[in-house]
């Protein structure tokens, strides 16, 4: 009997490293794919987000009564009713009180920037879906 060899040949060697190195681009190139492909869908969310909180800011309407209530068209309220976690709200700063149909029933308290370089923009990575927009509307008997 042969005692096995300790030290394989060159070939084997060369073999045995290529094969390492094709797993580890394979790997390489998956991770790559996977982080990309997580970064895309969660700018796809964001934009989609975006663009659903424009909408929503759009349909605050003045009602005959004088109080402001959302009057969505039926394409936003369809996207409204298939998001249930979906929050939103809209303040009448004339009353102070929330538009009619909002889902927030309260402000979140969050601590203010202390320079103006600490406010978060929609591009940095701090920024979350939070969408305001201020309407002026007339107030008042004329």
């Amino acid at each position: 009997m042969r005692a096995p060899d300790l030290h394989p040949s060159l070939e084997r060697r060369l073999i045995w490293r290529i094969a390492l190195l094709y797993v580890a681009a394979f790997l390489l190139a998956s991770t790559g794919y996977l982080i990309a492909a997580w970064h895309n869908q969660q700018v796809d969310l964001a934009n989609e987000l975006g663009d659903l909180a424009t909408q929503i800011g759009k349909s605050v309407e003045r009602g005959t009564d004088g109080k402001l209530r959302f009057d969505f068209a039926p394409r936003v309220a369809a996207r409204v009713e298939a998001t249930p976690e979906l929050m939103f709200g809209a303040l009448d700063l004339a009353s102070g009180s929330f538009v009619d149909g909002s889902t927030l029933t309260a402000l979140p308290l969050l601590q203010g920037p202390t320079s103006r370089s600490a406010i978060p923009t929609a591009r940095s990575s701090t920024a979350r879906s939070g969408w305001s927009r201020v309407r002026p509307a007339p107030c008042g008997s004329g």
